[in-house]
């Protein structure tokens, strides 16, 4: 590699930068600079010296650290920079090869020049935005997910102790099981028939009998069983804001998926499995069961 860059040594909220003629000739010392508009105001001028002396445009070198480097990465895209990311192993190589293996932001822009010059480098593909929302939302799906199972751990655990059993009426974790935990709190807490019925109002539990059938097992339940504490226990009010807590989180998971099958819908990737009827219909089928 060669011609004009800048390298870039990325921290947390700022990072250390310096301009590079070509292989071994640095355009002055190393600094610092924050990720704001100031700092990267002596970015845009460093490169504007680059090009007046080398009448090329500098490309842009960091070792990719992640979130750290999203702000930059930024402010590069938006300033035509060509952009080239190094793995973190590959400067640490360099370091060791100078007889420097502890890392020193001053320094390190130089290192991270050193590895650009010293073999090819492939330029940064500048994903669309559809795929890059795409993956942070695949991202943020995967974390709720995670979130979910921690809460209904939990939830279990005082929904075995305040309502004994009662996920042999029926899925600990649906809306009709949730709401009447939410409605009630405490077993004992159902008198009638019609309470039951208000408290699984508009969810889906299947056809009218089915409905039916339901809201009698429940009133069967609370004549059968025992709950292990009071009505006033703390163990019920935690139970109530558990069964909230995943009622809550099971939206979250539904809003954050459906908004990717907005997005996805659109994409030509999509466009054939879906013109496929059987996976379509096979699709439509799990997306009713989960509402």
């Amino acid at each position: 590699m060669d011609g004009p860059i800048i390298s870039f040594d990325v921290s947390k909220g700022c990072s250390h930068a310096q301009g590079f003629l070509s292989s071994g000739k640095p355009l002055g010392k190393s600094f610092k600079f924050e990720h704001n508009k100031e700092g990267y105001g002596k970015i845009s001028e460093l490169a504007k010296r680059l090009k007046e002396k080398t009448g090329v445009n500098p490309s842009a070198v960091y070792e990719f650290t992640g979130v750290y480097a999203m702000p930059l990465l930024a402010f590069l895209i938006d300033s035509s920079f060509t952009i080239y990311q190094i793995s973190p192993l590959e400067s640490a190589k360099m370091r060791k090869a100078e007889i420097r293996p502890t890392k020193n932001d001053s320094l390190d822009c130089s290192t991270i020049a050193k590895v650009y010059y010293g073999r090819p480098l492939q330029p940064l593909s500048i994903p669309d935005q559809t795929y890059s929302d795409l993956k942070e939302m695949s991202s943020q799906y995967q974390y709720e997910l995670g979130l979910a199972i921690m809460e209904k751990n939990h939830y279990r655990r005082c929904l075995d102790a305040v309502w004994p059993l009662f996920d042999q009426v029926m899925a600990y974790d649906s809306k009709a099981s949730l709401n009447i935990v939410i409605r009630f709190g405490h077993p004992s807490n159902i008198k009638t028939r019609r309470g039951v019925e208000s408290a699984i109002e508009g969810v889906l539990v299947g056809s009218p009998t089915t409905r039916d059938d339901l809201i009698e097992d429940v009133i069967e339940y609370t004549k059968t069983h025992n709950s292990g504490c009071t009505p006033s226990s703390f163990l019920v009010q935690e139970t109530i804001v558990m069964a909230k807590r995943v009622k809550r989180q099971e939206e979250r998971i539904r809003e954050v998926l459906e908004r990717m099958l907005e997005i996805v819908a659109k994409l030509p990737e999509f466009q054939l499995p879906e013109s496929i009827s059987e996976i379509r219909d096979t699709s439509a089928e799990a997306h009713r069961r989960d509402r």
